[in-house]
Formats: C-alpha cells, structure tokens, sequence
C-alpha cells in the first residue's frame, strides 16, 4: 500500500479494517483497508485558528450593525441580547449555538424591520452560518472547555477485577 506522507512532514493516517454491518446488508461481509487523511482538527491553531477569530469577529461586527439600525419595538431587549451574543462569541463560548441565534434574530429582524438592508442581513446569516459550521477555532473558550484531552493511565492503578 503506498503511504501518503511528504518528504518533510508525515500526514497521520487511520485505518479501518471493516464496515460493521448493518440492516439489510447483513449478509454482506465488506473488509478493506482504506487510508483517512486527517484535513483538520476540531479546533485548529495557528492561521486557521486565527481566520475563524476573524469570523467570530466578523459575526460580532455584522450583529452590532444591524442593531444600531434596529427601529422596531423592545429596542433595550434586543440590544441587550444582541450585546451579549456578541460578548460571548468574542471570547468563543458556545458559538455554534449562539451562530444559531444570531441567524435567528438577523432573519427576525428582516422580517419586523423592512427598511433593513438585505445585503447586510445576507452576508451576517451567511458568516454566521460559516462559523457554527466550522466552529470556533483554538483561540476561543469552547477550545479550552470541549477541547481535546490527555488521559494517562498509569500500569500500577489497574483495578484487579479488570485482570
């Protein structure tokens, strides 16, 4: 099998050895060993990482002006939510949730105030969309709360039933 990897830096491959089988293909038996390259990583670092940053603030700048050109009724409440749905994407936490939110109120927002520009509404429901589907990158909150763990596990600490 020829290995995927370049001269400098070797790309980290998975192998799966079978397809479980399921439902009406249960009689059929599939076994291949089929390369996976990884292309990203949950939460990525470095100029990815700082792109998605870029996003998040983007979001942020979109949502602060469809706010200030908000005339419809419950002003304060909406800015208040809008102002801290921008707080928390600033700083990374829950992002695809609140991304959820902000399209929400973007669309609402078109739908309740007529005089809003669509080519604004249209770029913020679409980084937003971008951004929960990407997610928020190393230099957020969500990394550093749902990020990627170490566990170790020490030889002399096996409980003795597991022998």
């Amino acid at each position: 099998m020829r290995s995927f990897q370049t001269a400098k830096f070797p790309i980290p491959q998975k192998r799966y050895q079978t397809i479980a089988r399921v439902g009406v293909f249960s009689s059929l038996e599939c076994s291949y060993t089929q390369p996976v390259q990884r292309l990203f990583s949950m939460f990525p670092q470095g100029g990815p990482g700082v792109a998605l940053l870029l996003l998040r603030i983007s979001v942020v700048a979109f949502l602060i002006i469809i706010v200030a050109n908000y005339h419809g009724s419950y002003n304060g409440l909406v800015l208040a939510t809008v102002l801290l749905i921008s707080g928390s994407l600033l700083i990374g936490f829950l992002t695809p949730y609140l991304c959820g939110i902000a399209v929400a109120l973007v669309m609402g927002n078109m739908i309740v105030n007529a005089q809003s520009s669509t080519v604004i509404s249209v770029i913020a429901i679409a980084n937003a969309v971008a951004l929960a589907l990407l997610g928020p990158g190393a230099y957020s909150l969500d990394s550093k709360l749902f990020g990627r763990r170490v566990t170790v596990v020490r030889p002399g600490n096996r409980p003795n039933h597991l022998l």
